[in-house]
């Protein structure tokens, strides 16, 4: 009789569990548990360093710390000494990795400090330049000011004739004052001028553009306030420069090469502001030498000054700002009207 060879059944899900259940149970569970721990261990300590994230493995986050090292503009560390140590004491394979990381950063950031402080120097040099010569360009203007409006000069009188024929003893204390006040000038506009002294056609075209005797009041009087515009930018840009390069320094550990279009960009609404009443003041002027016309076209964004506004009202009533806009005038806004000059 053939013999019959019995095959051990194919095992099921319940004999394995129940073989589970067996020795093979604890010593399963406490692989497990402690798998559990260290990966809840690694990343209690990756959310402590602020690095941790879904699906994080210390490949996958070596890649993010990379990607995340600081731009040219960030001005700061990802990774502190702090927190390399404390990821060396429970993971030294961590912490050799972050160690390296945190010397190429370092690296990366001082090479780019060293490039954006050469390149912002240059332009903060220039700076100091301007605002060193602020004071003196201040006290010409307001003498000069004051010497036009003492009514001692007078296109073609005594400081007219000293100026031509140089002669100092036909000047009068106001020319005197005024002549004193063109060299003033002359030397604190020629030290915004780097690259050596300037020849003596730029230093003419300086001097040409200062109020001098053989003008009329009005002439002069346009001249510097033209100048007291441009003495009022070259503040406000200084003070703004001083202002972000503080800023700067303290958030990022140096001045970024930026910061000459930074500097334009805040001073912008000022300058803007300030040409508009540059325009108006000038428009006074020139109303004070030849009069005020309320039929006659004027070029187009011609400030409307308060002078000119009455005229216009008492020729054409109700009308007058539609024949003003038609006739080229621009109406300033209410803060030019209203400013204490």
């Amino acid at each position: 009789m053939p013999q019959i060879q019995v095959l051990p059944e194919a095992p099921t899900f319940g004999s394995q569990l129940g073989e589970s259940l067996g020795g093979g149970l604890s010593q399963g569970i406490s692989a497990g548990l402690n798998q559990m721990l260290e990966q809840k261990k690694m990343m209690g300590l990756l959310e402590s360093l602020g690095l941790a994230g879904k699906g994080v493995t210390n490949q996958t986050k070596s890649a993010e710390i990379k990607n995340n090292m600081p731009s040219a503009r960030s001005g700061a560390s990802n990774l502190s000494p702090e927190q390399v140590v404390a990821a060396s004491v429970v993971n030294p394979q961590l912490g050799n990795t972050l160690s390296n990381l945190y010397q190429a950063q370092q690296k990366s950031y001082e090479n780019e400090r060293t490039y954006q402080s050469d390149r912002s120097n240059k332009y903060l040099d220039k700076i100091s330049e301007l605002a060193t010569a602020l004071p003196e360009r201040k006290i010409a203007l307001e003498s000069a000011k004051s010497a036009i409006q003492s009514g001692e000069i007078t296109p073609f009188g005594g400081d007219f004739v000293a100026d031509v024929l140089n002669i100092p003893q036909l000047r009068t204390s106001s020319g005197a004052q005024l002549a004193t006040s063109a060299k003033t000038n002359l030397i604190g506009s020629l030290a915004q001028i780097t690259g050596g002294r300037p020849n003596q056609f730029i230093e003419k075209q300086i001097n040409n553009a200062f109020a001098k005797a053989g003008q009329t009041k009005e002439a002069n009087l346009a001249q510097l306030d033209i100048i007291k515009a441009k003495l009022d930018i070259d503040e406000k840009l200084s003070e703004a420069t001083d202002q972000l390069a503080d800023q700067y320094r303290q958030q990022l550990g140096y001045v970024p090469e930026s910061i000459d279009r930074d500097v334009r960009k805040m001073v912008k609404p000022f300058a803007d502001q300030r040409m508009k009443e540059l325009g108006y003041d000038l428009r006074e002027n020139l109303e004070k030498e030849i009069g005020i016309n309320v039929t006659k076209k004027v070029p187009n964004g011609t400030p409307l000054t308060l002078k000119t506004a009455k005229a216009f009202i008492q020729k054409y009533g109700d009308k007058a700002e539609e024949m003003a806009l038609r006739l080229g005038y621009e109406i300033p806004s209410e803060d030019i009207y209203s400013r204490q000059k």
